[in-house]
């Protein structure tokens, strides 16, 4: 190992571990010890990632008020070292960590506000990738229609949540008062994507929710209407596949069509 590798693992150990064998390569000086200047990069390491979850989870935050947070944020630091090369992308597992590390009433309301926040932060940051029409679609023949299969956008992103959370986050960021949320008997579809360099979300029903689903996972336009005759007759199947695949593609969620296999 070369002398910068040394001196660079010995520096990672000592800001991560604590480890204080790095002490004896930094110059200690009357005011300032060698302990106390690698403590400077530990500390900075760990408040910058601190700063970096409370940018990527403003819901959570405010929930939890800035505390509460902190002290969450700094166990998820100690617990969970970055590995990204870019920060943004740090904290992904947090909403996992509060379902394991947090047992209080409002638990379930703190796990769905961590995965709305880092829902929307995906569906912002995603690629940028051009939407279809309904225009677009005017080429394909009525035989054709039952092996289309559809392309998403990359920034659509789906939870189920037993509160309303996302409208709620929305008015905790903008500082608005929220009166205590009431959970619902069974989740709610929900689903975000990014359209026009902002991120929208809306529930769905759940024969839609089951549709996109499948729809994302390749499932053909007939296959789409099969799986819609568990809530609609047979014969009104198709008008409503067509009706949720033209809300899909106003909503700028398709990027591209194409038949089976192709």
């Amino acid at each position: 190992m070369s002398d910068l590798a040394r001196l660079q693992a010995g520096f990672q150990s000592a800001v991560l571990d604590g480890d204080t064998a790095f002490e004896q390569d930094i110059v200690s000086t009357a005011r300032v010890d060698a302990r106390r200047r690698v403590d400077i990069y530990s500390q900075a390491y760990r408040l910058r990632l601190i700063e970096v979850l409370q940018e990527n989870y403003p819901g959570l935050h405010v929930l939890l008020g800035t505390d509460r947070f902190a002290t969450l944020a700094r166990r998820y630091v100690e617990a969970t070292p970055s590995t990204y090369r870019s920060a943004r992308w740090y904290g992904g597992g947090l909403a996992d960590f509060v379902e394991q590390c947090i047992d209080t009433e409002s638990r379930t309301l703190l796990i769905e506000m961590a995965r709305t926040d880092w829902a929307m932060g995906l569906a912002f940051d995603a690629a940028d990738t051009a939407s279809i029409t309904a225009d677009e679609l005017a080429s394909v023949s009525p035989g054709q229609w039952g092996a289309l299969v559809f392309d998403f956008h990359p920034s659509l992103q789906r939870l189920d949540l037993l509160y309303d959370t996302p409208p709620m986050r929305g008015r905790l960021v903008a500082g608005e008062s929220v009166d205590a949320p009431e959970p619902r008997d069974a989740p709610r579809a929900w689903t975000f994507w990014r359209m026009a360099l902002r991120v929208h979300y809306r529930s769905l029903d759940v024969d839609e929710a089951l549709a996109l689903d499948a729809a994302r996972e390749g499932a053909p336009f007939a296959d789409l209407c099969a799986g819609l005759t568990e809530w609609i007759d047979e014969q009104n199947a198709p008008m409503r596949a067509v009706e949720l695949l033209k809300q899909w593609l106003v909503d700028g969620m398709i990027t591209r069509f194409r038949m089976t296999g192709a």
